[in-house]
């Protein structure tokens, strides 16, 4: 991580850099910038002072709170992840109660929390006997995708995207395959496709997030980049997000040749998603209002502290949005 993104967590005031200091470890303090080669200092975190400062920061817990953590740690990782959620579910009890509702920031049509930057193993915990019930919209950018599309377009062509509309359908079954054919995990599967389908090039450059989902191993990525499926389906997917971008007349790279290359942002390509993602977050949010449950928001999904009718909740979103999306329940 580099220093200037250290100082906008941090500040550049004395008491952020002296929390800085206290937190992070430099490793590593040569830099350069120059185009040929470039590097960023190196940090990581002093483990032993976060924990302290998570100790110190933490409330007297009460019965409840003890109950779900075990004073007795395999080592640092895990003591950090116990005095991390003891940490947040202190802060936010009020929320996580129901006792007044979470407050977000507005980003790029998003509601952004603290609560969602936690580690996914982290998270579970936090929530823990508060608000058990996990749901999010299945393949949601596909389905917004497709939707929009085939509203702008009567003659929106479907067999060619076969593969697309394949994937929105029966996804389960196709990652399980992917995840056999290439030897990665669930999760490792979620992330591949959620890394393609936001166009994310095929290379096994390190500077390439590619190259963490398939842990380094350039074989993978040479896989990916000749398998038939993948060759079709990225094919399929770049055309999709080609035609609704036209559709909605935003232009925005989708060529390897400079001159042919526009100078637009790429994040204008998504703002157009999460403006589309919005309309679907705000129709779940007023559904479960209705039914006054205890909610908190995240993008394309939310955790709640009812068990909801996931049909109801789908049929809600077509009849106001005017998108067929499925719920799924983690």
């Amino acid at each position: 991580m580099s220093s200037q993104a250290l100082d906008k967590i941090f500040s550049k005031h004395e008491l952020g850099q002296n929390f800085k200091s206290a937190l992070m470890i430099e490793t590593n303090s040569s830099y350069s910038n120059f185009a040929d080669k470039v590097f960023c200092k190196k940090y990581q975190v002093n483990k032993q002072n976060l924990i302290d400062l998570l100790k110190r920061t933490v409330k007297v817990s009460n019965e409840q709170e003890a109950a779900i953590c075990s004073p007795v740690f395999a080592d640092q990782d895990e003591e950090i992840q116990h005095w991390s959620v003891r940490y947040f579910r202190t802060l936010y009890v009020d929320e996580l109660s129901g006792k007044k509702p979470f407050q977000y920031a507005e980003k790029s049509y998003r509601k952004w929390h603290p609560i969602q930057n936690i580690r996914r193993s982290h998270k579970a915990l936090v929530f823990d006997g508060y608000l058990d019930y996990d749901y999010d919209i299945s393949t949601a950018l596909i389905s917004v995708m497709l939707a929009d599309v085939q509203k702008l377009d009567s003659r929106f062509d479907m067999t060619a995207y076969h593969l697309v509309f394949d994937y929105r359908d029966n996804k389960a079954a196709i990652r399980k395959t992917v995840g056999e054919e290439l030897g990665l995990d669930a999760d490792a599967v979620k992330e591949l496709f959620s890394y393609i389908n936001n166009n994310g090039v095929i290379s096994a450059s390190p500077h390439m997030s590619l190259m963490g989902i398939v842990g380094g191993d350039k074989a993978k990525v040479e896989a990916i980049r000749t398998n038939k499926f993948f060759k079709t389906y990225i094919r399929q997917i770049k055309s999709l997000w080609r035609s609704w971008v036209s559709m909605n007349n935003i232009q925005v790279a989708f060529t390897d040749n400079a001159e042919q290359r526009p100078l637009i942002e790429k994040k204008k390509r998504f703002s157009l998603y999460f403006f589309n993602e919005r309309k679907l977050l705000d129709s779940i949010e007023q559904y479960l209002q209705e039914k006054s449950a205890i909610y908190f928001l995240e993008h394309d999904g939310f955790r709640t502290n009812l068990k909801i009718d996931q049909a109801e909740l789908e049929q809600v979103i077509k009849d106001q949005v005017h998108i067929e999306v499925k719920i799924d329940q983690k």
